[in-house]
């Protein structure tokens, strides 16, 4: 078989449905295979920076490999943007690109650069040329292991003649493939251990959101009051704040819900930004690095604790730069609910009564500590209560209007 035939099913096995990106003459070869394979949709992009993005957002949204494909030279260097990007969200996507002949390398005055070189620089933990056809499978096998168990972008590059070369595929393959989807849950004692972190009603917690929360909602959900997430903020009278690629996982009329993270939303504003300085502790579910202003001062060191909630260990990274007080695993709609019912379990018993009775002794000393006096007292059930009522009766009068 033709290497890119084989290289076609290999995508196909490990649950990839669209490729994107754009012709060139170093891969023709590759993308005739791609778009003649029935279990392939190959997607065009008029340029490769939009194809990269475009694979970053699919395996953001599916939480499964994405691929994009460009040529040579200039092809391959418009990749870095969306591969940059799914590098930061931590997002598993393939980059394969094709390059001059494995005789005209370095020897080539048209489009020819060391992309490997390009793409380490931007940080990919994997980017190699694969110099003969009887490596393909092992190095496919490879850049799909290290995009798959560290959630990251990686990079092959494939010259033209090898594209074309036939290939024997090996007798026996494992595939990381095989193992990276496997369903993680959580022990019920690693909930408790997360729950007791969380039992004191004094006790002053934002949860923070990012889109592998998101993704994990099934439709409608989000506007829904059974919204996981909702309701452990409910419980716990905490605040939420979310990343831009989360917004709308929860209802953003809720009195809890307190925008988006960072400079695209409400905490970029002096007041909510002051109120999430002041918490304790930091609930994140499946959030990238950019919520270290969540739980860092000015320098960038550590001031609030954090429990952090992933869906398996290859998208936790928290715990390796903080301190966390515990990291759960698992599908993270499903721990939301797991975590809410034990802690409000906790918070029902008699000593967690006493910290709430004491709050109503507790005299502010600032407007920001008012305000989170007013969440912790379950002040914002008034307001949503208020909200309840304009929305039905909004929907009583759309629908007696004839």
């Amino acid at each position: 078989r033709r290497v890119t035939d084989y290289l076609a099913d290999v995508l196909v096995r490990q649950g990839v449905k669209n490729v994107f990106g754009g012709h060139g003459g170093a891969v023709i070869p590759l993308v005739d295979s791609i778009s003649s394979h029935p279990g392939l949709n190959w997607v065009y992009m008029r340029n490769e920076q939009a194809a990269s993005l475009a694979a970053a957002a699919d395996a953001k949204l599916t939480g499964r490999l994405a691929v994009c494909v460009a040529t040579s030279g200039p092809g391959a260097s418009h990749l870095t943007t969306g591969l940059v990007d799914a590098l930061q969200d931590r997002c598993p996507v393939l980059a394969i690109t094709g390059t001059k002949a494995t005789n005209a390398i370095d020897l080539s005055e048209f489009q020819m650069i060391h992309q490997e070189e390009l793409f380490r620089a931007a940080g990919l933990p994997f980017s190699n040329v694969v110099m003969s056809e009887a490596a393909v499978p092992a190095m496919l096998r490879n850049a799909i292991a290290v995009a798959l168990r560290e959630k990251a972008a990686v990079h092959l590059a494939l010259p033209v003649d090898i594209q074309s070369r036939m290939l024997t595929p090996p007798r026996s393959e494992v595939w990381q493939a095989e193992v990276s989807h496997l369903e993680y849950q959580a022990s019920e004692s690693r909930v408790q251990l997360a729950a007791k972190a969380l039992e004191d009603p004094q006790l002053r917690i934002v949860i923070a959101l990012g889109h592998r929360a998101a993704i994990e909602l099934s439709p409608g959900e989000a506007s829904s009051p059974a919204n996981p997430y909702l309701r452990l903020a409910e419980t716990l009278n905490a605040p939420i704040i979310t990343q831009l690629d989360a917004k709308g996982c929860v209802d953003e009329t809720h009195p809890l819900s307190y925008g988006v993270l960072g400079i695209f939303g409400n905490p970029g504003l002096d007041a909510p930004r002051a109120l999430v300085n002041s918490a304790d502790m930091v609930l994140l579910f499946g959030v990238d690095r950019q919520a270290i202003d969540l739980i860092s001062d000015a320098s960038f060191n550590q001031v609030r604790r954090v429990v952090e909630f992933e869906p398996d260990a290859g998208s936790a990274a928290y715990h390796r730069w903080y301190e966390c007080d515990v990291v759960v695993l698992g599908k993270l709609a499903s721990n939301a609910r797991r975590l809410e019912a034990a802690v409000a379990n906790l918070r029902a018993a008699p000593a967690a009564q006493a910290g709430y009775n004491a709050l109503a002794d507790t005299q502010p000393i600032n407007e920001y500590m008012r305000h989170w006096t007013w969440l912790l007292r379950g002040g914002w059930r008034n307001t949503a209560s208020i909200l309840r009522a304009r929305s039905d009766a909004a929907t009583s009068q759309r629908d007696e209007t004839p």
